[in-house]
């Protein structure tokens, strides 16, 4: 009797990153890749939007973006990458554990800061107004 290896990791999410500061290095919150048997390893990957830099580590190792890290069931995982350097715009890097057809993928969003400043603006002056009488700024 042939026994299979349990390679099939549990799903998992990470929480998004909101109101970050433009072009600002970060890092996921840490999470575990269970549901692996126990003599099992699995590979790792991660990509990115266009133009986005993103790398993983884990059990608290070097971040590295390259792919095939074989990983076990209970390791921990962090991602990061950098934040747009644009108001309220999002970026997003996928980690990917498995083997095709039964890999898990969850993707780390970075969202930056919106723009609660106003525009600067003047009103222009005007001369000899007459009183109750509704005027147009420009």
């Amino acid at each position: 009797m042939t026994t299979k290896l349990d390679d099939i990791p549990g799903s998992f999410s990470f929480k998004p990153a909101n109101d970050v500061d433009f072009n600002t290095v970060v890092t996921s919150p840490l999470i575990f890749i269970t549901g692996l048997g126990t003599s099992v390893s699995v590979p790792i990957s991660i990509s990115c939007a266009v133009a986005v830099e993103c790398e993983y580590s884990v059990g608290g190792g070097a971040f590295t973006a390259d792919p095939g890290f074989l990983l076990s069931n209970f390791q921990s995982v962090r991602v990061r990458g950098m934040s747009p350097g644009l108001y309220s715009t999002a970026v997003s890097m996928t980690l990917t554990v498995g083997n095709a057809p039964n890999e898990k993928s969850a993707d780390f969003i970075i969202t930056t800061k919106a723009d609660v400043d106003p525009n600067p603006f003047v009103f222009t002056t005007e001369v000899n107004a007459l009183r109750s009488t509704p005027y147009i700024s420009d």
